[in-house]
Formats: C-alpha cells, sequence, structure tokens
C-alpha cells in the first residue's frame, strides 16, 4: 500500500464509517496507510470497527491488526467472525500471527489454529513456545535460505519462488547441509555476481546471530550498535531458525523507553492502558509505602535532633535545598545509568571509571552550590560556622547521592532485577534520609 491520504476531519471519517455507502468506504480504506487504518480502528465503536475489517482486502487487514494498541485488539478479534480472522492469520507473517493469537482464548486459539494451514499452524505453534520478550518471541520463520555450494543463479530463482512468502528481503542467508548458519549475502553483492558463480564466494561469513531466548534488549542493543536490518536467529547447535525485522525492535525499543520511564516515576504500563482507579492505585501504593516510610523515618531523625533545631532555628530554614539538592543529583546520575545499561553503552567492564566518574560530577557540583549557598548564608546570618556548616552538609549530600543514583541501578542489574524500579521512589528516598542525617550531624559537630 503505497502513499497516505490526506485525511478530512476525524469526525467526517467516523460518520462516513457509520453512514457511508460499502462502496465509499472501500474506496476511502483503499487510500489510506494500514497504521492509518489500525488508528481510525481504535476511535470507532464495535460496528465501524466490523464494517472495516469486512470491507479491507485480507492483505491490507494482515497489515493493520499488528498496529493495534493491544488493548483495543482484544474487542477487535471478538468483532471479527472467526472464518475472516482465518483469512487474516494466514496472510499474517508468523511472528505477527503468533502475537495476535496469544491474545485470544485457548479455545478461540485452538479452533482458528484447526483451520489454517498445517505447515504454517506448526510454525506458529512453535513461535508461541517462546517466551516474548526473547529473540524467539521476536522472529518469523519467512526469510530466504539457500546451500553455500548453490549459485547465484539459483540463489535468484529461489528468491523469485518465496517471493509471496517474504515480503521484506534485503539479504539472505547461507546455510550448510544441517541448515547451520554460515553467512550472509547481501541483495546488491547477488546481483552484481555472475551467475555461475557460488554463493559461498561472495557471502559475508562473519555474520551477526543471536539465540533465540537472549533478552529483547539485548537484540535491541545488537541493531543499534550494528544498524541491522534484520538479524538471523539459531538454536543452540547453530542451526537457523528464523530472523528479526527491524521493525519488531523499533517496536521494542518504544515499549521498553516507556516501561523504564513509567518505572522511574513509580507507576505501571497498565495505567496507560487500563481506567480502573483501583488498578491505577495497586500499581503506585507500593512506591508510595516506600516513600512514606522513608518520609517516617526522615521524622524520626529531625525528632533526634530537636535540641540542636532548637538552639539554631535557622537550620530548619535550609532543610529543603539540601534535601532538593541531594534528590536532583541522584535521580540525574541513576537516569543515565539507567539509560546507559539500556542502551548498552554502560559496560560492567569500565563501571568502576564510569562509578567514580559520577560521584567526582556529584561533588563538583556540591562544591560550586555548596560555596554559593555558604556565602549567601554568610551574608544573610553573619555566622561563619553556620556557613560551613550548610556548604559542607552540601557537597557532602551531593557526593552521597550521585554514588547511591550511579550504585544501585548498577547493583540491580546485576542481580537480575529491572533497573528502572531502583531509580525516582527508592534513590530520592535514600537521598532524603540521608541527606537530612548528614545535615544535623555536621551541625551538632560543628556548631
Amino acid at each position: 500500500m503505497e502513499g497516505t491520504a490526506k485525511y478530512p476531519e476525524f469526525n467526517d471519517l467516523e460518520i462516513l464509517v457509520k453512514q457511508g455507502s460499502d462502496e465509499e468506504l472501500r474506496e476511502f480504506l483503499g487510500l489510506v496507510h494500514p497504521a492509518d487504518i489500525a488508528d481510525l480502528v481504535e476511535q470507532v465503536d464495535e460496528e465501524g470497527r466490523r464494517r472495516i475489517f469486512t470491507l479491507i482486502p485480507r492483505s491490507v487487514a494482515a497489515d493493520v491488526l499488528p498496529e493495534i494498541e493491544d488493548h483495543v485488539l482484544d474487542e477487535v478479534i471478538e468483532s471479527v467472525p472467526d472464518e475472516r480472522m482465518v483469512h487474516f492469520v494466514e496472510e499474517m507473517d508468523t511472528d505477527d500471527a503468533a502475537d495476535l493469537l496469544a491474545e485470544l482464548t485457548r479455545e478461540d486459539r485452538r479452533r482458528i489454529l484447526a483451520r489454517i494451514d498445517a505447515s504454517d499452524s506448526e510454525e506458529i505453534r512453535r513461535l508461541m513456545g517462546y517466551d516474548e520478550e526473547t529473540a524467539g518471541g521476536l522472529m518469523q520463520t519467512e526469510m530466504v535460505a539457500v546451500l553455500k555450494d548453490a549459485t547465484v543463479s539459483e540463489t535468484i530463482e529461489e528468491i523469485r519462488a518465496q517471493k509471496d512468502e517474504v515480503e521484506n528481503l534485503h539479504f539472505v542467508f547461507v546455510v550448510n547441509e544441517d541448515k547451520t548458519l554460515e553467512g550472509v549475502l547481501d541483495l546488491r553483492d547477488l546481483i552484481l555476481s555472475t551467475p555461475e558463480r557460488k554463493v559461498s564466494e561472495i557471502m559475508d561469513p562473519d555474520v551477526i546471530s543471536v539465540k533465540a531466548d537472549m533478552d529483547q534488549e539485548e537484540v535491541s542493543n545488537l541493531f543499534l550498535k550494528y544498524n541491522l536490518i534484520s538479524l538471523p536467529v539459531v538454536g543452540d547447535s547453530g542451526r537457523l531458525i528464523g530472523r528479526i525485522w527491524f521493525d519488531d525492535v523499533m517496536d521494542v525499543i518504544e515499549d521498553e523507553a516507556d516501561e523504564d520511564f513509567l518505572l522511574m516515576a513509580g507507576a505501571g504500563e497498565e495505567e496507560l492502558e487500563e481506567l480502573s482507579v483501583f488498578k491505577s492505585v495497586q500499581a503506585r501504593l507500593p512506591w508510595l509505602a516506600i516513600t512514606w516510610v522513608g518520609g517516617i523515618v526522615t521524622s524520626i531523625i529531625l525528632g533526634h535532633f530537636e535540641e540542636t533545631m532548637k538552639e539554631m532555628v535557622a537550620l530548619a530554614a535550609f532543610i529543603p535545598i539540601v534535601m532538593a539538592m541531594g534528590g536532583n543529583v541522584g535521580t540525574q546520575s541513576a537516569t543515565i545509568v539507567v539509560r546507559g545499561i539500556a542502551t548498552g553503552k554502560i559496560d560492567y567492564k569500565d563501571i568502576g571509571a564510569f562509578f567514580f566518574g559520577q560521584v567526582a560530577v556529584g561533588l563538583i557540583l556540591g562544591m560550586i552550590i555548596g560555596m554559593a549557598t555558604a556565602t549567601f548564608v554568610h551574608f544573610r546570618h553573619s555566622a561563619i560556622e553556620f556557613s560551613v556548616v550548610i556548604g559542607c552538609a552540601i557537597v557532602s549530600v551531593m557526593g552521597f547521592s550521585a554514588l547511591v543514583g550511579t550504585f544501585l541501578p548498577a547493583f540491580f542489574k546485576r542481580i537480575g532485577v529491572d533497573p528502572a524500579i531502583a531509580t525516582a521512589p527508592i534513590i530520592s528516598t535514600t537521598c532524603d534520609i540521608m541527606g537530612i542525617f548528614i545535615y544535623l550531624t555536621l551541625a551538632n559537630l560543628l556548631l
């Protein structure tokens, strides 16, 4: 489907879906890109969805369904008759078909798989057996693979034979008799070579591949690092079993970024998809409980230093700035570490240098802000000792917060926990508690 129709107002489109003739709606849908049809499907009611999927061709529906958001997809599947859904699944790439069928009930899934081609059904079942957050869960089985002894002419004939099965083709994979991956062949090199030449002579043997159980984040990092378009997936023995296309990885990168962002805020992805007040409360409560506990601990610390604060009431006026500086530096460091781990730009081989670098940044920033604050306090209160306490407290708190913000995400990643959960709620609470403790301890000692 080429080009995209220039939309009229969306209200007009809804009217067309509800009141327009089948001929008008079919003509309009024939001009619209599948991704835009998916947007329309998400906006109209159940009857409108049923009309759209009745009128669009099977091949178009196969491209539309993977673009629909999960929380709407369930409703779409319910509105489409089984017979038509079977046709859609048969037109879809195996990875998209597996993702779609995973949304169905076991009974509906069994019924549809029983009605499609046996070989397709077997491939889809195999893909559904992989964890959806691994390379196996991302891969598709549609690809062109030839023996390393095949000639250029034979390879071109194989590509032509599979033109209806493999839509996106930039590389041909080269295998041996056991289907073990031997190399990859760029279409440009294939076209420019003489017909009788063997592919083993022109293939690239240094092919990057992944195991089926590799985590999807690691897969996406490989795509970004090496600017890949597609990536072969192999079994434990090196046997070629599928390929991952870059558009599936783009979805992973977007989903992981959304998840990390929400986790850093102490929320969950379900809040974007669910309108349930109870589920939103359930998702946020654990993180707010951590903050609440931190507040209780902070109040206990303040109570312990009550006499110190009575003697120097001005101490209380600067508690907010000490806590704010610590919390901000900790969150900044944590955000850098979480993003660096997610994109593969931070490696554990040089984590030590990065760790000390972030602490040094925190200390330098603390010195700058500490000196500025101490100068302000000196002119405001004419108390040199008080100025020293404030300055030293800010330097110490910001250095400590940088240390915590760098260490916790790296530690969580090392023990197999998503580092995004170690950011805002935990780090800000830790920094607040230690910030107030350091500040008042210094005041108690020096004043």
